[in-house]
């Protein structure tokens, strides 16, 4: 997609229709000595055709499919641990709604730059953002390495969504539902610890050791993807 072309890719291009004269040749000569009559020219010729009449429709974007993410993760995590009643992979309200929000920029993206969605953000990554939640790009560096080039290129666009969607649901207690019941329920008297717990929140440090070992059940997705990708 390099407008003007270098001069490397403009060798390329005279090297390759140099060759494919020759090799149409080879080719053309071959089927018409081929013995078994259902192998020539004009049966090449026709699956073709048939190839070029193929036509390329992108497929539709699924707002749901972000879950195939986290029903994956879940399903690896139980493999391993078939008596768990719980995974480290059962995403927070907040961290789920992150996570919709990035399947849809990453697919938005992908059609915007004509790319696979696989090439913006892999599904691994998309999980570790989701579960780190990264507010500066030196955060959002930190959880992904190596950073894809179009997360980087839009790196403000990233965090933008994920700032917006994780303090609007972290604003309301029980993701919008009796939000004046439960601040009701707050005294001033109480800590920090005191208030997350009588308002039915996770509490501060509860919630960092569970996205620590939700990181980690990320990091160990995304090696056994890349493992399976190789």
């Amino acid at each position: 997609r390099q407008r003007p072309l270098p001069s490397a890719m403009k060798v390329y291009a005279t090297m390759d229709t140099h060759y494919l004269l020759d090799i149409y040749e080879c080719m053309k000569s071959e089927l018409y000595s081929h013995p078994e009559k259902n192998i020539s020219i004009e049966a090449a010729l026709d699956l073709s055709r048939q190839v070029c009449l193929v036509r390329y429709d992108k497929e539709a974007f699924n707002p749901q499919g972000y879950k195939v993410v986290m029903a994956s993760s879940k399903r690896r995590q139980r493999q391993k641990r078939p008596t768990a009643k719980t995974t480290k992979s059962d995403l927070l309200p907040h961290q789920e709604q992150t996570l919709a929000n990035l399947w849809e920029w990453r697919d938005r993206t992908a059609r915007q730059h004509d790319e696979s969605t696989q090439y913006v953000c892999p599904n691994p990554s998309l999980l570790r953002l989701s579960l780190a939640l990264p507010t500066s790009v030196t955060t959002l560096q930190s959880c992904l390495n190596p950073m894809p080039p179009l997360v980087l290129h839009h790196a403000q666009d990233v965090l933008e969504c994920i700032t917006t969607k994780h303090d609007k649901i972290a604003s309301t207690p029980g993701g919008g539902k009796g939000n004046d019941a439960a601040r009701g329920m707050l005294s001033p008297v109480m800590g920090t610890e005191a208030l997350y717990k009588e308002a039915g929140w996770m509490t501060p440090s509860s919630q960092s050791k569970r996205n620590q070992g939700l990181l980690e059940e990320a990091e160990e997705f995304a090696g056994e993807a890349e493992e399976f990708a190789g």
